[in-house]
């Protein structure tokens, strides 16, 4: 009997917003880039209002220019009378016209956001020595130069600035959402290429905490920090195999030792301890899942989902990869409740647009970029590698060739930045994938079962993170055993 083979898949079509997306990208990340280098490259003796003087001075014409208002205004006016003259001649033409228009557009809004990072490091400066209340926007690290955390003046002098604190020993860091009364003096960043990073997350500077006093909660999202800092403890209590449960849950990795975070670049799976669109599929399956039983309309359903899926966002601290799965769980939502055909490119480029506008430095962010290309990626080839995998190995069951599909083209698109970023490229990463993946997963899906209960048993929370340890153990076990393969 002849063997039928699969139809060769329709080609997606590109949307216009993919191409001012990418340009837009392209301009915010080149101009960035230039203004870091320029920040960075400083001698080390020089002082911050000194060197944002010599800056604005004769050395960046540019920055003059595309701080400039008027300047902004010119060049949409110019994009705007470029794409109507070329309306309509061919396609090509009409995508560079985009192509520029969006660059233009990153170029002038990557120099207001360095504008207002140097604006930034002049009122560090200009930071007196009293008290100020600060809240942690992150999750404290242990670096080689003790524990390290980003917060964020609330109350008082330079009131928005992001700094980062350096814990003295014995003194207890903060949780996610949590403040306090700092006293400590702050002082600028060093400009030297160390401090890049700092500036990409939009610190300007710095202190050693001695003590800190009046630790609270405050905000309209107060309760859902506090129920973050349960969540930790419940999990806690589990004493082995828990720092996987609290990554994939709360996106707190101070749990895994630096030898399993190893372990995980090495086998390709650093991903999966980052919040991703995985995270919202299986939320938003369940919860529309529990809704359905309710008799709920299908607005009302959808609507609900999207608030979970909100919180649930704060209380991972907001990371660019879960803003970006939420903009377009929002936008896939919209479209069915109007009841039209959405595109996952569309909402991609229409999401990542909105973010590089909101947050500038996401443009040059490692994990957005990540993410971006590995949803881009799927969108665009996994049907073809599906189809060429059920051509070359027609016994595979359609589930395990998407798999596996998915698994090689976001592995193909993010491998340029991650070897880049780790200094290798991990050819065990399609074999580790497919054998670690499916168990993340069934971790990922108890834990936020038992995060749905703890409100009112916390007693079964804790026996459904028990369950989750029991599977770490052998996720740990299998990555020991990959990352030992030489090549």
């Amino acid at each position: 009997m002849a063997r039928i083979e699969p139809p060769f898949p329709l080609r997606p079509a590109l949307p216009v917003t993919a191409f001012a997306f990418v340009g837009f990208w392209i301009g915010l990340t080149i101009t960035l880039n230039y203004h870091l280098d320029a920040l960075c490259k400083m001698a080390p003796g020089e002082g911050v209002l000194s060197v944002a003087q010599r800056i604005i001075g004769p050395l960046s014409l540019c920055e003059r220019l595309f701080s400039c208002r008027p300047f902004i205004a010119a060049a949409l006016l110019t994009g705007i009378a470029f794409l109507v003259i070329v309306a309509r001649p061919t396609r090509v033409r009409n995508v560079i016209a985009l192509l520029i228009v969006g660059c233009v557009c990153g170029i002038s809004w990557g120099a207001l956001g360095a504008q207002t990072l140097k604006m930034n490091c002049h009122r560090v400066v200009t930071i007196p020595d009293e008290s100020v209340i600060i809240e942690a926007v992150e999750d404290a690290i242990a670096t080689r130069y003790g524990v390290v955390q980003t917060a964020r003046i609330t109350a008082g002098s330079g009131k928005g600035l992001r700094i980062q604190l350096y814990y003295g020993k014995g003194v207890r860091s903060l949780e996610l959402g949590q403040r306090a009364t700092l006293s400590s003096t702050i002082i600028p960043l060093a400009n030297k290429e160390s401090s890049r990073m700092n500036y990409t997350k939009e610190v300007v500077g710095r202190t050693s905490v001695s003590s800190l006093s009046r630790y609270h909660y405050s905000g309209p999202f107060s309760w859902v920090y506090r129920y973050r800092e349960k969540l930790g403890a419940l999990s806690k209590q589990i004493n082995e195999h828990e720092g996987i449960t609290r990554s994939v849950l709360l996106g707190d990795r101070r749990g895994i030792s630096d030898q399993l975070k190893d372990e995980f670049a090495r086998t390709g799976l650093s991903h999966l301890l980052a919040v991703s669109g995985a995270h919202f599929a299986v939320m938003a399956a369940g919860v529309l899942k529990s809704l359905s039983a309710l008799s709920l309309s299908r607005r009302a359903s959808q609507i609900i989902t999207i608030v979970v899926c909100l919180l649930y966002v704060i209380l991972t601290g907001c990371p660019a990869s879960a803003v970006r799965s939420l903009g377009m769980l929002v936008l896939l939502s919209l479209n069915i409740v109007l009841r039209r055909r959405g595109s996952v490119l569309n909402s991609l480029c229409l999401t990542g647009l909105v973010c590089l506008v909101a947050k500038p430095f996401w443009a040059i962010s490692l994990g957005f970029s990540l993410s971006v290309l590995a949803v881009g990626g799927i969108a665009l080839f996994a049907r073809y590698t599906t189809w060429m995998i059920q051509a070359l190995i027609p016994r595979l069951s359609f589930r395990v060739t998407t798999n596996v599909a998915l698994t090689f083209v976001a592995l193909i698109m993010t491998t340029p930045l991650t070897s880049v970023q780790f200094g290798f490229i991990s050819l065990v990463a399609p074999l580790s994938n497919v054998l670690v993946a499916p168990l993340m997963m069934t971790t990922l899906t108890i834990a936020l079962c038992g995060a749905a209960i703890a409100w009112t048993s916390e007693l079964s929370a804790s026996i459904l993170f028990a369950c989750c340890a029991q599977i770490n153990r052998v996720s740990e076990l299998l990555i020991g055993l990959l990352a030992q393969i030489s090549w």
